[in-house]
């Protein structure tokens, strides 16, 4: 293929905010003589998702035609016209991709003459189905009465819900932010802190834990909203209409951390916890995105794809000095300190599972002062750069990683690489020894079944059976696991799992025992579930 190869021509915005659905959608541009062919792609995903395709990298004041390059079809801002403006183009085309499938765009100059007939356009699918962002604080009151408390903490997590429109008809399913006391087995519900005819995402305590920070996604477009632990006093601290995501709040509780599209491109900001004096912290082409701070509030680690692959970077917290710590093949993603800030752990790409690093951040500054030679000459040693180490060579497929606050363990979600196969929760000394799968569940059978726990291992006994179609060879359907939280003793983990009846919940382990995860029957929801532990 001719043309000129770009990764970040592009920035695609998935329309639910769900983050799992994002990480499926890859894309990759050319460029030829002023044209430009897009193929995007949700081959991974097994979910249908809306993107919203932003091309703000295309000159000031041209007229463009948005074609499907395999049909004679086109796309357009309305449905009368195939002709978009750079304002148009940069607002974002929007298209829908069924799962497993993939598309190829050709973007091209408007020629001279009529538009293609209105039988071969295809209106952008830009809908919105729900009321915009308040600006203004929520005037309702929260449901329920106050966060529960314990001297363990409170657990802030996502529950799938009804949205309600024209009274009380049900017409989709989004999701609300509860909170719940996991250690009480006597609790019989969570308390509702968040509910909106909207999307919510990445519910996130405030050091002092009298806040809470999420992202609100409504008709495509995210934004930062922070509330009181009661859900009172919510407030947008966004205010604009471009999508933010990913709130982090900086150890002091000061400022929060985010990821932008508001200036073309996925790019890490920070703003005071008002939502005052936002600032750009990074600015190299390519996707900025899932900020997380250093345990002293310095520095801000987070992924980035401005390389031919997704890396993960560090940055001062006022933007200076950002470089790469993961400088290995392949993606590498989920980056979580060290308590004492001097390592950091992320999961990375090895031929082509996903195993888990941990990077040595002296000596990764140290590699920054040789040449680009000097780090080429010292090659990988078995795959990895002498700053990182493998702590687990022999599972794959890690993701979802969290750090235990004493700095003892390291927890992170692992996952099938075969349909037959487990997945489950691990944890491992940051050595790399006394690893130990707390739990793992086999993929389940599309045969009927029956399942039981065995010590820590959960299995299922398929029956021979044919579906009704005849078929006796469907696809296995693979657990999933994410969410994963500590508590601040570090004597309890949380996450989340669908792998028990079908639906999520969110189930408490003791990694220092033999017991079997507890689930918190009241947490059933029908997506998979972010979680805070305070």
């Amino acid at each position: 293929m001719e043309g000129t190869r770009d990764r970040h021509f592009v920035t695609p915005v998935e329309w639910t905010g769900d983050p799992e659905l994002a990480r499926h959608i890859k894309h990759m541009s050319y460029h030829f003589d002023g044209y430009h062919l897009l193929h995007i792609s949700n081959v991974h995903g097994d979910q249908p998702v809306q993107v919203r395709l932003r091309f703000s990298q295309l000159r000031p004041g041209g007229k463009w035609i948005v074609q499907d390059a395999m049909t004679d079809l086109y796309f357009g801002p309305h449905n009368d016209t195939a002709e978009w403006d750079s304002a148009e183009m940069d607002r974002g085309v929007v298209i829908a991709l069924a799962h497993r499938t993939d598309q190829t765009l050709l973007i091209s100059p408007k020629p001279d003459g009529n538009d293609p007939d209105l039988s071969q356009l295809i209106p952008s699918a830009d809908f919105h189905p729900m009321p915009e962002h308040p600006v203004t604080p929520f005037a309702d009151k929260p449901d329920g009465t106050t966060a529960p408390q314990s001297s363990d903490g409170t657990l802030v997590y996502l529950s799938a819900q009804l949205l309600r429109f024209r009274g009380t008809q049900a017409r989709t399913t989004g999701n609300a932010i509860f909170s719940i006391d996991p250690l009480d087995v006597q609790t019989d519900g969570g308390k509702k802190l968040f509910h909106a005819k909207a999307n919510v995402w990445d519910p996130m305590w405030s050091p002092d834990g009298k806040r809470i920070a999420f992202s609100c996604y409504t008709n495509g477009r995210g934004q930062i909203y922070a509330m009181n632990t009661d859900g009172s006093d919510r407030e947008n601290l966004s205010k604009n209409r471009f999508c933010d995501r990913s709130p982090a709040w900086s150890p002091d509780g000061r400022t929060l951390a985010f990821a932008s599209d508001r200036d073309g491109d996925w790019e890490i900001y920070r703003m005071n916890a008002d939502g005052s004096d936002a600032k750009r912290l990074t600015r190299a082409v390519g996707s900025d995105t899932n900020p997380v701070w250093s345990p002293n509030g310095k520095h801000i680690a987070f992924e980035s794809s401005r390389g031919l692959d997704t890396d993960v970077y560090v940055i001062e917290a006022d933007g200076k000095n950002s470089h790469s710590v993961s400088n290995v093949p392949g993606h590498e993603q989920f980056p979580t300190w060290s308590p004492d800030g001097k390592q950091i752990a992320f999961s990375a790409t090895a031929s082509p599972m996903r195993c888990l690093l941990v990077a040595n951040l002296a000596k990764s500054e140290k590699a920054l002062s040789e040449s680009a030679e000097a780090v080429e000459r010292r090659q990988y040693r078995r795959g990895t750069m002498l700053n990182h180490r493998k702590i687990i060579p022999s599972v794959n497929q890690i993701s979802h990683i969290r750090w235990s606050p004493d700095g003892k363990r390291i927890a992170a979600a692992f996952e099938a690489p075969q349909e037959q196969d487990q997945s489950g929760i691990l944890t491992v000394d940051p050595d790399g020894g006394n690893l130990q799968h707390h739990v793992h569940v086999r993929s389940v059978s599309p045969y009927p079944s029956r399942g039981m726990w065995q010590g820590r291992l959960y299995t299922r006994h398929p029956q021979p059976s044919r579906y009704s179609t005849g078929s006796n060879t469907p696809r296995w359907v693979m657990r999933t696991f994410t969410g994963l939280a500590w508590s601040s003793d570090s004597q309890h983990l949380a996450f989340s799992s669908d792998m028990d009846d079908g639906a999520y919940y969110v189930y408490v382990l003791k990694p220092d025992t033999s017991e079997p995860p507890r689930r918190l029957d009241a947490t059933r929801s029908a997506w998979p579930q972010a979680i805070d532990w305070r």
